[in-house]
């Protein structure tokens, strides 16, 4: 049955448990006759007609945020199936929202960056094969719209010369990891060439 707002708000106080270095501790309460409630939270029992539960915290980074709670109207002992039930739909719960969380903060780093990358003044592209991204800077420098950098092979903007710089220092990231800088030089859209200095 629909659970009252005043036991809803009762219940919200109500959390008997740590987190032991992050692990789950679940409370399965075959009787609610026999526990020592506080009064209020009693008094709500019996009016929800609420014999036994089980209640567990949803947890996040380690941070308790909620909690699952699982109600039978009358004395109920759990059984092991259900103790492992009650904790796997817990563990899902918590799944999805670590996937929601990790997907907002992917959200919320891109939304910064871009909003960064928008503001400055310094190039800033990404690329693979062709340019994944290029900020408004590049755009100013080069003549040539996100569009048009999004189908060209980044190493058309490079003069030949250049060409080597960027390729050896392309490799050296991935060889060994560590960060490059060189400056080269550039045609841009309207064929003035002009030097970069990449980091």
């Amino acid at each position: 049955h629909n659970l009252s707002a005043e036991y809803r708000q009762a219940l919200e106080s109500f959390a008997p448990w740590t987190l032991n270095g992050g692990m789950r501790s679940t409370i399965f309460i075959p009787d609610v006759s026999t526990e020592q409630f506080a009064p209020a939270l009693h008094h709500y029992l019996e009016q929800e007609q609420i014999g036994s539960l089980a209640i567990i915290p949803i947890t996040l980074d380690q941070h308790i945020i909620g909690k699952l709670t699982v109600y039978f109207n009358t004395r109920h002992d759990f059984t092991h199936e259900e103790k492992l039930l009650i904790e796997s739909i817990a563990s899902h719960i918590e799944f999805a929202l670590t996937g929601i969380t990790a997907e907002k903060r992917l959200r919320e780093s891109e939304e910064k960056f871009r909003m960064l990358s928008e503001k400055t003044a310094t190039v800033i592209a990404i690329f693979k094969e062709t340019y994944l991204y290029v900020n408004p800077a590049f755009e100013r420098l080069t003549g040539y719209s996100s569009t048009e950098a999004a189908s060209m092979p980044y190493i058309e903007l490079f003069d030949p010369e250049s060409r080597n710089c960027i390729g050896n220092s392309i490799d050296n990231i991935i060889q060994q990891q560590e960060p490059f800088r060189c400056e080269c030089r550039i045609r841009t859209r309207s064929g003035v060439e002009r030097w970069l200095d990449i980091i």
